[in-house]
């Protein structure tokens, strides 16, 4: 045998082992790019197993090639021997039957060791080498066959895989109760994330009917499939499910009462065991979820047996609030404040201009009402739609009529103590009857007296993607024409919906405008796009589910993980604390603000992750100030920094009212008709949202001993028996501790220290 002959064998052998790792390559390089690549058919399940079976189905044939050739070369006397040709098909054939495991095995390994002992002498290790690179190629080849033909299969009858799926426990399971956009979009971000592809979650949309005839949802039926999932037209409800690993349900039809209907199928339903301890997630922007839920939670105990511990935990999906509170955080209200210089009051004014009050609009009247408390600021909000003002507060009205009175000066609502001192309004709010699609809207805009052009925060939502666009242009253009014209240096920021993911993309290529040397900046956004809206990020809010956790945690002092498991899945079945926690987690942000630690705005910041960073820094340092990690060079400083967590607890208290009145909750006086004595917290009703702490306090902080820290003494709480210095809220706190009713002082969790 020659060189060139034991080349070319060589090469061979280093072409089967290249072979066989190119669908690691291919496949690697699609999920790096996969944004690119998102329509791919290597999305399917079915095309990467048959991409991986025709590289493997090379590198056997390749390695039986290298062995024929050598049997060829090395053949002596008359002894027949087949052509290269005949040589080339036939290692094909016995590559085929290594597949389906006809095949003998043991001759070739011994066939192939004696040709590389040919080549490389006695003493080599390559014979060895192969020996175990064709074992492992004859133990894969059968496996990839058979997982091939199961594929296909199941891409036929989704059923099967279903049912082989449920023996898999290491994989989580996501049932979607319908198959459209929004689910879709869902299902996208949540295989967006980067799990190794062993831990790859189990996507499966639930009646699927698609029409032939309908294009777009013959589209949906092959993204979703591109996509891994299994479609099957069953009924959520009829479904069968799996007992092992992680099970989400999301109830996401268009028609959001269907979703309604759809929670009380699944109690009834014959697999309704398969509910134990998984999660449901009830896409709804309305209460009637909270009766129905509580029923089914009732019926699964009281007719089904389930355990406390076995319960599933129910979780509504608000997407537009969810949507909303995402953007006041990711862009703060407070943006165009950072460098505004304050009025004579030493207040700097907010102004948040509202276009439109759809259930979008309406959901950032709510959140601007609570987000917007800031020390030192006076919020004003501005709404401007072709409602009668009467309807539009009937609407917020309907949410809860306290939420008015707190924007009305002197009303009682806002009395802080017994001496009737008034506390100043939570915001003012101005309406503005008019078509924006108008020349009247032109008018008002250029109105000097209506002062609309003073907005320091403008938001559009017209229930259309190109109007929208169309007044969001409008404002920046006469913005800028105004800033130009007067000279005045302002920072102003615009944010309005697009619907459209790819159109939203576009617009956002481009955020910042500066207009004129030294006159200010104005910041425009889209939002509230299909895929954002139904992102992992909006749906399961995870920038903020942590920290919010860790707020209950230290709440309820949770200190091991059996402690933290038990208080995390009561947070999440109850809609109260998953919420009142999370905006906490939401508002940090604007308490650093509020301490005077945001030093840098977006129109400064030449990149976004620059502005991240900032932010960052800016919350870091308020946790390292709150927390008391800090030393004082003077009893001075140390007086400063107490008074400084005084205000940041009456900030923190007025931010709570406002967040638990847009939750629908009122205050109330009567809770010793319902209250039980000696079981602290009964005198809140969370089924009928009444809560006594709904009042005004001053901020003084509470009476009792604090350290330099803002840790609070809890024996000397309550001590004082001066009630005439009380305000309304140290009033309760005393009342109800005297009716054995509560053991601690409400102002204790206002303190900044539970942030950090």
């Amino acid at each position: 045998m020659d060189k060139s002959q034991s080349g070319l064998i060589i090469a061979l052998l280093i072409l089967s082992v290249v072979i066989l790792i190119l669908p690691v390559v291919i496949i690697g390089v699609w999920a790096k790019n996969k944004d690119k690549f998102n329509k791919s058919r290597l999305n399917s399940a079915v095309t990467r197993m048959v991409v991986t079976y025709v590289c493997l189905l090379g590198s056997v044939w390749s390695l039986r090639y290298a062995v024929g050739y050598f049997s060829i070369i090395s053949s002596v006397g008359g002894e027949a021997t087949l052509t290269w040709l005949e040589e080339i098909v036939n290692s094909l054939l016995h590559a085929l039957q290594t597949f389906s495991m006809d095949e003998d095995y043991t001759g070739y390994i011994l066939n192939g060791k004696e040709m590389l002992t040919a080549i490389f002498g006695e003493n080599s290790y390559w014979p060895t080498v192969y020996g175990a690179y064709a074992s492992f190629l004859n133990f894969v080849a059968p496996i990839a066959g058979g997982a091939i033909i199961f594929e296909i299969i199941a891409s036929i009858f989704p059923t099967v895989k279903l049912w082989l799926l449920n023996f898999v426990f290491c994989k989580d399971k996501y049932y979607f109760s319908q198959l459209n956009e929004g689910s879709l979009a869902l299902a996208k971000s949540i295989r967006g994330l980067n799990a190794p592809l062993t831990k790859r979650p189990v996507l499966v949309f639930a009646h699927v009917l698609p029409d032939d005839s309908d294009e777009k949802s013959a589209e949906l039926l092959q993204q979703a499939k591109l996509l891994g999932a299994i479609c099957l037209k069953t009924d959520l409800a009829l479904i069968k499910k799996n007992r092992l690993g992680k099970r989400k349900f999301f109830l996401i039809n268009e028609n959001e009462s269907e979703n309604l209907q759809l929670l009380t199928r699944l109690s009834d339903s014959v697999n309704n065991e398969y509910l134990k301890k998984s999660e449901i997630y009830l896409f709804t922007n309305d209460d009637a979820y909270l009766q129905i839920e509580k029923n089914t939670r009732d019926k699964l105990i009281a007719d089904l047996g389930f355990s406390e511990e076995e319960q599933p935990v129910f979780i509504p999906v608000k997407n537009y609030r969810n949507l909303i509170s995402n953007l006041l955080v990711d862009v703060p209200l407070y943006e165009p404040l950072v460098n505004k210089k304050p009025n004579k009051r030493g207040e700097k004014d907010l102004s948040v201009t509202i276009l439109g009050t759809g259930k979008i609009g309406r959901e950032m009247f709510l959140s601007t009402y609570w987000f917007g408390q800031i020390l030192s600021c006076k919020l004003k909000i501005n709404v401007i739609s072709q409602e009668t003002e009467d309807e539009f507060w009937n609407s917020i009205d309907y949410v809860n009529p306290e939420i008015k009175r707190t924007t009305v000066k002197n009303d009682k609502i806002l009395t802080v103590n017994r001496a009737g001192d008034v506390a100043p309004t939570y915001c003012t709010v101005k309406y503005l009857q008019c078509d924006v699609k108008s020349s009247q809207f032109v008018q008002m805009l250029t109105d000097a007296r209506k002062r609309i052009l003073d907005t320091d925060y403008f938001f559009v939502s017209l229930g259309c993607d190109e109007d929208n666009i169309s007044v969001a242009n409008t404002i920046r253009k006469y913005l800028c024409q105004h800033v130009i014209t007067s000279g005045a240096a302002k920072d102003t920021v615009i944010t309005y919906v697009v619907y459209d993911s790819e159109l939203s993309e576009i617009l956002n290529r481009n955020k910042l405008f500066s207009f004129a040397q030294n006159s200010g900046n104005v910041f425009v956004q889209a939002v509230g796009s299909l895929k954002e809206v139904y992102s992992v990020k909006n749906v399961f809010l995870t920038e903020h589910e942590d920290t919010a956790q860790k707020n209950h945690e230290a709440y309820l002092s949770a200190q091991n993980n059996a402690q933290r498991a038990k208080t995390h899945k009561k947070r999440m079945d109850d809609d109260y604390k998953h919420w009142a926690n999370l905006a906490r987690a939401m508002h940090v942000k604007y308490k650093a603000f509020s301490m005077g630690l945001v030093k840098k705005s977006l129109f400064e910041c030449v990149s976004e992750n620059e502005y991240k960073a900032e932010a960052k820094r800016a919350v870091e340092e308020y946790k390292k100030i709150a927390s008391g990690k800090i030393e004082f060079a003077t009893s001075k400083e140390e007086k400063e920094h107490l008074k400084l967590l005084n205000n940041m607890a009456w900030l923190e208290h007025r931010r709570w009212c406002a967040f638990t009145r847009v939750k629908g909750f009122r205050g109330t006086s009567a809770y010793a008709n319902y209250a039980k004595e000696d079981v602290s917290g009964s005198y809140k009703q969370m089924d009928i949202k009444l809560h006594p702490c709904l009042v005004e306090c001053d901020n003084k902080g509470i009476k009792a001993e604090l350290t330099s820290q803002g840790i609070i003494d809890a024996s000397t709480s309550l001590k004082c028996t001066d009630k005439d210095k009380f305000d309304l809220l140290d009033d309760l706190s005393y009342d109800l501790f005297e009716k054995n009713l509560n053991d601690y002082d409400f102002k204790l969790y206002d303190y900044p220290i539970f942030d950090v």
